[in-house]
């Protein structure tokens, strides 16, 4: 996608149907599934130990939710897609400080063909390895054995 902008994101697996890349979820759902566990699993030796971001960007379809939603609109259930991805990533290992959410909603469909098959293929967090790192050392000084210390 645009989005993916070469000199900046890695990712993970060059094929969105290889498991390190999409998590699938229900339609209406922000539950982890069974097999989204297991494509987390996977991932992990490419993400645990590592010092680069990780983001998390969740999509939705087009349709609306139920009225019995718990979920008042697409942005809600997206943010919480994202976080149940971040929180089973953190349980398995990988630095909550290495993590980023974000969320595109219906705005920006992986798919935009409107055969119902292909609109779940939107129910997803896309999982992204960026060249950013994380600054282990960021607020620390030196101690040097200059300054009186």
């Amino acid at each position: 996608s645009v989005w993916q902008q070469k000199n900046k994101i890695h990712l993970i697996a060059s094929d969105r149907n290889l498991a390190a890349l999409v998590v699938n979820f229900d339609e209406n759902s922000a539950e982890l599934s069974r097999d989204a566990q297991k494509r987390l699993t996977d991932l992990l030796p490419a993400l645990v130990g590592k010092q680069n971001r990780v983001e998390l960007r969740s999509h939705s379809t087009h349709r609306p939710l139920p009225k019995t939603s718990p979920y008042r609109d697409h942005w809600q259930l997206c943010f919480e897609r994202s976080q149940q991805t971040m929180k089973y990533l953190i349980s398995q290992g990988v630095e909550a400080d290495r993590i980023r959410l974000s969320e595109s909603g219906s705005n920006e469909p992986l798919t935009t063909r409107l055969e119902s098959k292909w609109q779940d293929e939107n129910n997803c967090v896309e999982i992204f390895l960026l060249t950013d790192v994380v600054n282990k050392d960021a607020g620390t000084q030196s101690k040097s054995g200059s300054g009186g210390e």
